[in-house]
């Protein structure tokens, strides 16, 4: 598309303390856009002296207009007869030149197309595709809501299409004053006023946008959503080959660390404006949840999330069901900690992940991590009965001490093929075959009875859990006899009542985490050992029992019958 011919404007706006990003902006302008371009408007109150160092970047190109809160305040009574909604003059983050937009529209008297920039983009491309042609606008849809509520206030709303720009990126065309009779920029402050006056806003954000959308609905103009630009980081659409990148809310450049890792177009601009302004700029970037301050941090986070991930994946089948969850630890040469509600949270099992020397320099360490518990616990006893585990399993140690030579933790590991997610899973499950039931035994053999550790941690307690061989064992235990026969009756509603009760609990446990749901019975070690009771005459008995129950009246003869059964059937296998 050739433009030669056509005359086209960029608005900017801010004040001294944004000259930086205005400065960034036009670099990159410049940079992609120089033979395109024919002025750059600045709508500021910033000092002289850096309205100078800023025309530096592109000499006669750069017009500045005074707009400052003063000229804004001025503009807003004389459209509106009205003083300014107490929200906006009371505003500090947006500030008023978010409105210097609302000048786009007298602009288009003397130029073709005029883009409105935020100062919180990143031109990184030609941005020749933004301009609207043969259109009236281009822009990045918004919320559209507050439209639909102001014009349900004068009119039945029709079936015209209802749009509302993100303020990022705004394209005009001057089709627009071909189309449009009144002067555009005193409407979009009465839009504001009333906007106010009829409850559709009570914050600044999106003040400066709802007019551009209610114009194009109340005479008819048409617009286009932009597609190279208006990006947001975050966005899946985003890429070097977009235009525009919009850095909205809290991923600046100058605030967010991944912005400014990732975009480094954007630092080469700001180190260019150090250059002119000769000045040097320190940013202060927002607390990260994760330990990334510089390109080698990101690296390094990348590359261990990229071979984790399988790893990861796999073991979220594997080790779920087996009341265990995993902890992907935000360290930069990657950790994934699995730990089991089953034990207490100073012992875990952890792969950890290193790279050494670019991505073919990788190591991965199996570990089990034993810290000193709070527990009141034998801890030297419990660490030699792990090394003696180590010792079978090939495990290599390593004991951190205090200042006072005891030990602190101890990690048993063990080097692992990360690049085979198979083998590492193979290994791990190894390594917890012969490691958790020595643990837990040690751990908490005094304490299985409490409620902390009411858990079911073999097959076979699992097994002797059910209702059937429990009630089973009450009958065999308390028919012997005529008083044991009288309490029958309650020890049995007893039980029942008690195991729907736990069911209960468990349920809504494992609704609220489901990572506590217990694994299935052949996960257990002792399965087979545990499927044994199943055929004891007491886990019969007992659901025979439960049998007779569901099946009322005419249940209790056949519970006879099925004891006689029973009887003869263990009889003939002893």
């Amino acid at each position: 598309m050739n433009q030669q011919n056509k005359k086209v404007a960029i608005v900017l706006a801010g004040d001294e303390k944004l000259d930086f990003a205005i400065a960034n902006v036009i670099i990159g302008l410049k940079r992609y856009n120089e033979s395109l371009i024919d002025r750059v408007f600045v709508y500021t109150d910033m000092p002289q002296e850096k309205r100078d160092k800023i025309s530096l970047i592109w000499r006669d190109k750069i017009a500045f207009v005074a707009f400052g809160y003063e000229d804004f305040e001025r503009e807003f009574s004389c459209a509106t007869n009205e003083e300014i909604p107490e929200c906006i003059a009371q505003d500090k983050r947006f500030g008023h030149h978010i409105y210097a937009k609302f000048y786009c529209f007298d602009l288009l008297r003397d130029y073709d197309y005029v883009i409105w920039l935020d100062s919180d983009v990143l031109v990184q491309n030609s941005i020749e595709d933004i301009l609207a042609v043969d259109i009236d606008f281009k822009w990045g849809n918004g919320q559209r809501k507050q439209i639909e509520a102001y014009l349900s206030n004068f009119a039945e709303i029709n079936e015209q299409e209802i749009a509302k720009p993100n303020g990022g990126v705004i394209s005009f065309s001057k089709n627009i004053l071909r189309k449009t009779s009144i002067p555009l920029r005193l409407e979009c402050y009465k839009i504001v006023s009333r906007c106010y006056s009829l409850g559709v806003l009570s914050e600044v954000a999106m003040s400066d946008e709802i007019p551009f959308g209610i114009i194009a609905y109340e005479y008819h103009l048409s617009f286009a959503p932009l597609r190279v630009a208006n990006i947001a980081p975050y966005s899946p659409h985003c890429s070097k080959d977009v235009a525009i990148i919009h850095a909205v809310s809290g991923s600046k450049f100058w605030s967010s660390a991944f912005s400014s890792l990732l975009f480094g177009e954007w630092y080469v601009n700001h180190k260019e404006w150090e250059r002119i302004s000769q000045q040097t700029k320190e940013f202060e970037y927002k607390k990260s949840n994760l330990p990334i301050e510089n390109l080698g941090n990101l690296y390094g986070f990348l590359l261990s999330l990229h071979y984790l991930t399988p790893l990861i994946l796999r073991l979220e089948k594997r080790i779920f069901g087996d009341s265990a969850y995993l902890y992907i630890s935000p360290k930069l040469n990657g950790v994934v900690e699995i730990y089991s509600h089953l034990l207490i949270k100073e012992i875990f099992y952890c792969f950890v992940y290193k790279h050494h020397y670019g991505e073919w320099d990788i190591s991965c360490e199996l570990q089990l991590v034993v810290q000193r518990c709070k527990e009141e616990i034998k801890f030297d006893e419990f660490l030699l009965i792990l090394q003696k585990i180590a010792q079978k399993t090939g495990l290599k140690q390593r004991i951190i001490k205090d200042k006072n030579n005891q030990i602190q933790q101890c990690v048993f590991m063990k080097n692992v093929n990360l690049k085979n997610v198979e083998e590492c899973i193979q290994e791990f499950l190894f390594l917890k075959s012969v490691s958790f039931i020595p643990i837990y035994q040690h751990l908490f053999k005094e304490n299985r009875e409490s409620s902390r550790y009411e858990t079911f941690f073999t097959a076979t307690s699992r097994v002797q859990s059910h209702l059937s061989y429990q009630l089973g064992q009450i009958l065999l235990k308390d028919s012997k006899s005529f008083f044991g026969i009288s309490k029958l009756p309650f020890k049995i509603l007893w039980t029942i009542l008690k195991h729907k009760n736990k069911q209960k609990q468990y349920q809504e446990k494992i609704t609220n985490n489901p990572c506590l749901k217990l694994p299935p019975l052949e996960s257990y070690p002792d399965y087979k050992q545990a499927l044994k009771i199943k055929n004891y005459f007491s886990y019969q008995l007992g659901e025979a029992f439960l049998t007779s129950i569901s099946a009322g009246g005419g249940g209790f003869l056949t519970f006879i019958r099925k004891v006689r059964k029973l009887k003869e059937e263990h009889k003939k296998k002893s």
